[in-house]
């Protein structure tokens, strides 16, 4: 009879620190942020990205990244952390037309790909631009032919 009171006692032990762990644990992830990194914000409107003309005609390509900053749906702050100047203004410019859900509340860091490719012509033509919002666009456009001196 004492040894199954002392396994009864022992059960209730073990039983009362899985509980007390599952509430703390419960407890800390209700106060903990989120992981903003699996879950990007939704974007519920947003401009067409452009090639910035200057960079299409000198046949400029590469990659910016900025770090977003959103607060009540609407983006409240951008830092390019890489790219060519003559890409970020763009790049910056569309990201600041990005609107999300009025509640939401993040920062995470997005990706602009440019890229030309094609044959050059004088004329401005439609772009292929592949989104992934809020994380990733690409945009790829033929070049421009610089304008000649008359």
């Amino acid at each position: 009879m004492i040894a199954c009171l002392q396994r009864f006692e022992a059960w209730v032990i073990v039983c009362s620190l899985i509980l007390s762990t599952h509430a703390f644990a419960q407890t800390t992830s209700a106060h903990a942020a989120p992981d903003r990194s699996s879950h990007p914000p939704l974007v519920v409107c947003a401009n067409v990205p452009i090639y910035p003309t200057l960079a299409r005609i000198a046949h400029i390509t590469g990659t910016v990244e900025v770090q977003v900053t959103v607060t009540g749906g609407s983006v409240t702050e951008t830092k390019a952390t890489s790219g060519h100047p003559l890409l970020v203004a763009g790049t910056i410019e569309n990201i600041k037309s990005w609107k999300f859900g009025p509640a939401t509340n993040a920062s995470f860091v997005t990706t602009f790909i440019y890229r030309v490719s094609g044959e050059e012509t004088e004329e401005i033509e439609n772009l292929v631009v592949e989104l992934n919002l809020p994380l990733q666009v690409k945009v790829t456009a033929s070049p421009i032919r610089p304008p000649t001196m008359p």
